[in-house]
């Protein structure tokens, strides 16, 4: 996503990323911080607790969970656990409509394109 919106230039200085954390267990808000400036000076980190963070992943339909040995594991999760999740980019307008979804894999060329469709 990040080499998408560098294509864009300008336009692409115009979008703000956003990285929502699917592991609250882990993952703070200064750590998110920390986090996504590695990818992007613009870009924002969300973390919530569990229950805010079924809700978002349920409205995006994405998914997620834990596993431990391949076997499934919830909350209170074990010290060790590994984390999976779908992966889709979102683009969003400025009110909040859903413009377009980006799958895993999608190259950064296809989906600057993409970008600047729809952000005309």
């Amino acid at each position: 996503m990040t080499a998408a919106l560098s294509k864009l230039g300008d336009k692409g200085n115009k979008i703000t990323p956003l990285f929502i954390s699917i592991d609250p267990h882990r993952d703070t808000a200064e750590y998110m911080d920390t986090y996504v400036k590695f990818f992007s000076p613009n870009m924002l980190g969300l973390v919530g607790n569990d229950q805010q963070t079924q809700q978002v992943v349920k409205s995006l339909r994405g998914t997620y969970g834990y596993t431990l040995d391949g076997k499934p594991v919830y909350p209170p999760l074990p010290e060790q656990y590994e984390v999976f999740h779908s992966a889709y980019v979102y683009l969003y307008s400025p009110d909040r409509k859903l413009l377009d979804v980006y799958g895993y894999g999608m190259g950064s060329t296809k989906m600057a394109e993409e970008i600047a469709r729809n952000i005309r």
